[in-house]
């Protein structure tokens, strides 16, 4: 069975969290097998990781480490580098050597691979890895993120051994990105093992890799990863799993670790002062997802169809939180910014719609005013029809009341909730926190059996966001906040070939939103990595990775030698 994305990535972070300068734009050729390469002073890097990767295979793997390894070991067509350029994020040549549009087929993209690639065990890495790469991410049988947009590859034809044609559903300024989604695999390596097996497969003892590092040693306690280039900077990785993320801040601050992230939050005015902490930006949001549906009627009625949808909220709307209005001005009651500033320090960003968080879409147009208004929050639930009767707001019989969904394990999940509901109580609305376990959580979630629900999602580095907005996703149940008033500039968002155009669209599309306010964003955290004090080394955390191009890494300092 396959998640919806949305629900999916939710999955992955509940699971994650409970269990556990941009590179410049150079082009590069992989080093051929038969090189001779210099070889570099033998640095090793000691990092801490809270959880191995589970599993050596980028198309089985669903945690966050096993995505992070996972990019060290198999390389994509190109990199893509943690910028934008006219809202798209760039990309620089790596595996493709050329790469042109062509007349016929329309939509159509040529790569050239690079000459003399070679996997680790000396095999060509050719165009039909490429082309057996697609193939797997094309089923829908494998819990891979990118399944959904990799849909919109139309077909694929590979000329010769190092040119593939490409032909994509429709022309957009995103389709080498989407291309570029995903890692190449072996196929004379991946394709001997059936896929029905790929889970029970060792993947440690039989690799074929061709990123910058294979894996030498992995337990449930460390793992190693050597250079596979003797001219890289760091040949060896030594890392250790530490689940507590106090003892991860204590180990780097001794000096027993030389990096880690997932650092304990709370410590954050610490780890400014006595490490070298390293923040970057993050494409995680959490905000308050609003159902505009009676909590019962999702899984009662399940639309298969995006007229059901409309007419399964036109006939079970929520008795609170159905009216746009309404949900406008509990957003205007929340001090976000005070939430920031209390938990967070200032080191997480307020955005004032999801193209403004991580890679920050429309950071060149003034933000909204998003301060707290509790004249304008009064005035959209008056016109909506609401009054205040002894200090409490209610419409006819019907109290301004509701719960908030959410699950356990977080102080700072729990820190919010109470800001949160406190704000909400003295403006003369009634919140009841309901926090449970995982496993309850995600099966009210799935079906909408909630008010308002606590999530936090990763964002897609494309602004399409269909998979969290569209009509389309909330079809056949499993989705959280997909709604049907966004359809129209979504399905505009996809074909966009227009680096203006997609500027503008993306202006009315945070207009809608805004509007209708599906759901209340609260943080769009700033990712906090660390250096031991006294390690003088070049390092990119990224939110692509923590150890994003960790072969371009520089060790400056020899202090930083094992």
């Amino acid at each position: 069975m396959r998640f919806s994305p949305v629900t999916h990535a939710a999955l992955f972070l509940v699971l994650f969290t409970l269990a556990c300068g941009p590179t410049p734009s150079t082009q590069e050729t992989p080093p051929a097998a038969n090189e001779k390469q210099t070889a570099a002073p033998a640095h090793t890097l000691k990092i801490g990781m809270r959880f191995p990767p589970d599993i050596l295979n980028p198309y089985i793997s669903t945690n966050e480490n096993g995505n992070i390894i996972n990019q060290l070991l198999f390389p994509s067509l190109f990199h893509e580098l943690p910028t934008l350029k006219d809202s798209v994020p760039r990309l620089d040549p790596y595996l493709v050597v050329s790469h042109r549009r062509l007349e016929t087929p329309a939509n159509t993209h040529e790569l050239k691979l690079k000459s003399g690639l070679t996997w680790s065990d000396g095999t060509p890495l050719t165009a039909e890895d490429v082309a057996y790469t697609l193939d797997i991410q094309q089923r829908d049988d494998l819990p891979w993120f990118g399944f959904t947009q990799k849909n919109l590859v139309a077909s694929y034809q590979v000329i010769d051994e190092t040119t593939i044609a490409i032909t994509f559903s429709n022309n957009s300024l995103y389709n080498l990105v989407i291309l570029n989604e995903g890692l190449i695999v072996p196929k004379h390596h991946f394709s001997k093992v059936p896929v029905s097996e790929w889970a029970k497969h060792d993947w440690q003892q039989d690799q074929v890799v061709y990123g910058p590092y294979r894996v030498a040693e992995l337990s449930d306690e460390r793992m190693t990863l050597t250079a596979r280039d003797p001219a890289t900077p760091i040949q060896e990785v030594s890392a250790v799993f530490i689940r507590n993320r106090e003892t991860l801040f204590t180990l780097v601050k001794s000096g027993d670790l030389d990096y880690a992230w997932n650092l304990p939050q709370e410590r954050l005015t610490d780890i400014a002062q006595e490490l070298q902490p390293l923040f970057y930006r993050d494409l995680f949001v959490s905000w308050l997802a609003w159902n505009p549906l009676h909590p019962s009627a999702y899984a009662q009625n399940t639309p298969q169809t995006r007229e059901d949808l409309r007419q399964l909220k036109k006939n079970n709307p929520h008795p609170v939180l159905a009216d746009a209005r309404v949900r406008r001005a509990l957003t205007l009651v929340l001090d976000r910014a005070n939430y920031l500033s209390r938990i967070w320090h200032n080191h997480a960003d307020l955005p004032a719609s999801p193209w403004r968080a991580g890679l920050g879409y429309l950071d060149h147009l003034s933000p909204p005013d998003d301060s707290v208004n509790l004249e304008q929050a009064a005035e959209l639930l008056t016109a909506a029809g609401w009054r205040k009767v002894d200090d409490r707001w209610q419409k006819g019989d019907q109290p301004l009341h509701f719960s908030l969904l959410c699950y356990q394990g977080s102080d700072l999940r729990n820190n919010y909730l109470q800001l949160i509901q406190a704000d909400l109580q003295r403006f003369g609305a009634t919140v009841k926190l309901d926090v449970v376990e995982v496993s309850q959580y995600v099966k009210q979630a799935q079906t909408r059996a909630y008010d308002g629900v606590f999530f936090t999602v990763r964002l897609s580095s494309r602004p399409i966001f269909a998979s969290l907005f569209h009509g389309d996703a909330a079809l056949g149940g499993d989705n959280w906040t997909a709604t049907t008033e966004l359809d129209a500039q979504i399905e505009q968002l996809k074909v966009v070939a227009d680096a203006d155009e997609l500027k503008t669209l993306l202006v009315d599309l945070e207009n809608a939103y805004r509007e209708l306010m599906p759901v209340t964003i609260l943080y769009n955290g700033r990712r906090l990595a660390a250096l031991r004090p006294g390690l003088d080394i070049e390092a990119h955390p990224s939110h692509l990775s923590p150890l994003y191009r960790l072969e371009t890494w520089r060790v400056t300092s020899p202090t930083a030698a094992p």
